[in-house]
């Protein structure tokens, strides 16, 4: 066997066993995890739909790239488009408040929709966007629902998550992130999570992990 034919046969020998490795290490972060493979096709495709988007705009606001990317994951599992949810019992209370039978709904005033028709209100009671923020956010951030379901819906939706709750990120809480998200306050000091899945923060701090080992690989 010639010199160059032991080269190559031991080549196939590293590269072999690399591919090995790298299945192997794979296969650990899933069954550590807990995502199946269906679930780390999932982060892949969210880094390459928002990962650059999601980076820069951490950056700029100095938050945690792998907690956006774990929750886009968990709100609208990184599929591309609009994906809007609209919530009925959002909706009649944004009635309520139009109609004076309701002081008030987060932001919203009677003054802010004393005149909204009900396709408008409908557009409030909808969450847009990767990351699901509710159309009556926009009062908090200054924008129309429209920008939240447009091409910067996730810039808006960093800054309105900064603003909202930005603090529990940079305190190294992103349990109660988490938990502001998806029902409006921190994570509960006593008794059982008020998400709507109570499996929800859970799997977010798990995705946070999945993100970063994503990034540092």
């Amino acid at each position: 066997m010639g010199v160059l034919s032991r080269l190559r046969t031991r080549l196939r020998w590293v590269l072999g066993l690399a591919a090995v490795a790298v299945v192997g290490l794979v296969a650990a972060y899933a069954t550590v995890l807990g995502l199946g493979l269906a679930g780390w096709r999932t982060v892949w495709r969210i880094e390459t739909l928002y990962g650059d988007e999601v980076e820069a705009a951490c950056a700029e606001h100095g938050l945690p790239a792998p907690y956006f990317k774990a929750l886009i994951f968990l709100e609208s599992s990184g599929v591309a488009g609009q994906n809007p949810r609209f919530e009925p019992a959002v909706y009649e209370r944004l009635q309520e408040v139009r109609d004076g039978r309701r002081e008030r709904y987060g932001p919203i005033t009677p003054e802010l929709v004393s005149d909204a028709s009900d396709d408008a209100l409908r557009n409030l009671a909808t969450s847009w966007g990767p990351m699901q923020i509710m159309g009556y956010h926009c009062v908090e951030i200054g924008v129309l629902v429209h920008d939240l379901r447009d091409t910067d819906a996730l810039q808006w939706g960093i800054l309105w998550a900064d603003q909202t709750y930005g603090r529990y990120l940079r305190a190294g809480s992103p349990r109660d992130a988490f938990h502001m998200h998806n029902a409006g306050r921190p994570f509960p000091e006593q008794g059982p999570p008020r998400t709507h899945d109570p499996r929800y923060v859970g799997r977010g701090l798990r995705l946070m992990r999945a993100f970063w080992l994503v990034g540092w690989s």
